[in-house]
């Protein structure tokens, strides 16, 4: 069945729980593991390193398949996009609000990942969450500021694996008025190809909602940004309606790329801009472009986030295996703007 130009392919895990898959967002196993440091950029003042969170109760694992989403015959098509199939939307390049000087300034969590030990995961604020042949190590293979990142992997073949850095930071949360507003610069090595996927998360948050706000039985919601091939919003909540709005906008590969994001949980709002520019096509407003399980018009009810996932959580096998680096995270109630650096590499 299309539609709207899309072919429905099975978006998100009907069994999965944790990374907003259907169960409640808010019960994730709690560990606020941010330690304080003196060194460069980390501002997280929470308790010690809580650890890995390996093969645990998490964003989603569970069974599952079913999958709607865009394909990858080009998705979506915003104002008049049939004929600039993944370039970037048009748009004016902005700074957000960061100061020149500090890329930490407007940030109330913020890590260049230099502190931590290489082939590890990285701790302070974060704990790893893999799930399968997931892996997450610090490494110096790219680096977008400094000499390390984190590097992700999932293996080829293999359906719902997981490589994700996770924060339930109380210096980070909760955020004020549940806005977030956040900025990762990003290396894919090769985007994952498959006739009808793979579905990909990589910048998720949960939370429960506020229950004067939402629409009934609605306790719990998840906001996504992933892949279909191209990039795709993607929302959840316990009701496991699965909508999404997708887009014909290819992530960049084999270099630095920058990603941000807005999750609004008043306005019920997502945004997108890839290198400082908004992708319109991305963007959400109170319902997207339809759902799996639900009406189209179903509301993207937003939670109160009280967790952030970021890396990969596929949800469809791979054609290849997943190589992914994350580098300079920042995160806050204002716009984050890209990162700048002489030594990426």
């Amino acid at each position: 069945m299309r539609i709207s130009g899309l072919v429905v392919c099975g978006l998100l895990l009907a069994a999965c729980s944790g990374v907003g898959e259907g169960d409640d967002a808010g019960e994730q196993p709690p560990h606020d593991s941010g330690t304080h440091d003196s060194g460069m950029r980390v501002e997280d003042a929470g308790s010690e390193d809580a650890g890995d969170l390996d093969d645990a109760g998490s964003p989603n694992d569970g069974g599952a398949t079913n999958d709607a989403g865009p394909s990858s015959d080009g998705g979506v098509t915003d104002a008049g996009t049939g004929s600039d199939a993944g370039r970037p939307d048009a748009g004016t390049r902005t700074d957000g609000g960061t100061d020149a000087g500090n890329p930490c300034a407007s940030a109330r969590l913020c890590d260049d990942f230099e502190r931590y030990d290489a082939g590890r995961p990285p701790a302070g604020p974060w704990s790893r969450n893999a799930v399968g042949s997931g892996t997450v190590t610090v490494d110096g293979t790219h680096a977008f500021s400094g000499s390390k990142s984190v590097h992700f992997t999932v293996d080829a073949n293999l359906t719902n694996q997981r490589a994700y850095i996770e924060t339930r930071s109380s210096t980070l949360f909760p955020l004020p008025g549940a806005l977030m507003y956040g900025r990762m610069m990003v290396w894919l090595e090769e985007v994952p190809i498959l006739s009808n996927g793979p579905h990909w998360t990589t910048i998720q948050a949960d939370g429960p909602t506020d229950p004067l706000r939402s629409d009934a039985g609605i306790t719990s919601a998840t906001y996504r940004y992933g892949v279909m091939q191209h990039f795709l919003a993607n929302y959840h909540d316990n009701t496991a309606p699965d909508c999404y709005r997708g887009s014909n906008i290819t992530p960049p590969v084999k270099r630095w790329a920058c990603f941000e994001w807005e999750y609004d949980t008043p306005n019920e709002r997502l945004r997108f801009w890839l290198d400082g520019v908004a992708q319109t096509q991305l963007s959400v407003d109170h319902v997207g472009q339809g759902c799996v399980n639900a009406p189209a018009t179903h509301p993207w009810t937003g939670p109160q986030f009280n967790v952030l996932y970021l890396g990969i959580q596929n949800y469809q096998a791979s054609n290849i295996k997943m190589n992914y680096w994350v580098d300079d995270v920042a995160v806050g109630s204002v716009r984050q703007g890209c990162a700048t650096s002489s030594t990426a590499h």
